[in-house]
């Protein structure tokens, strides 16, 4: 399972303090023209995107309660079974743009 965050609406500096200050270690991604958005196609924000271990939407929400979510993530890796992988996502993506605490 991996977490990524992208942020279409924040100043960078802004951006940046938080994934300091929250001390977030996944990838955070910035951008705020058109492009991150249509490469990440998100048309609405926030935006909450499950992807199951066969790297497949399962679901794409604009909101989800912590309960809810959390009963979502334990779903996913119930039905991941064996072929889960905990982790930083691959980075290489269509985009050109990389996260910010991307070292």
């Amino acid at each position: 399972m991996a977490f990524v965050s992208i942020n279409t609406m924040n100043p960078k500096g802004n951006v940046n303090a938080e994934i300091k200050r929250y001390k977030i270690d996944y990838p955070v991604f910035y951008g705020r023209g058109q492009k991150i958005n249509r490469n990440f196609k998100v048309k609405v924000l926030p935006r909450l995107i499950l992807i199951n271990a066969q790297g497949k939407v399962d679901r794409d929400v604009q909101f989800m309660k912590a309960d809810q979510l959390r009963v979502e993530i334990e779903r996913l890796l119930t039905e991941a079974g064996d072929s889960l992988q905990i982790g930083k996502p691959d980075t290489a993506t269509k985009t050109e743009d990389r996260p910010l605490n991307e070292e």
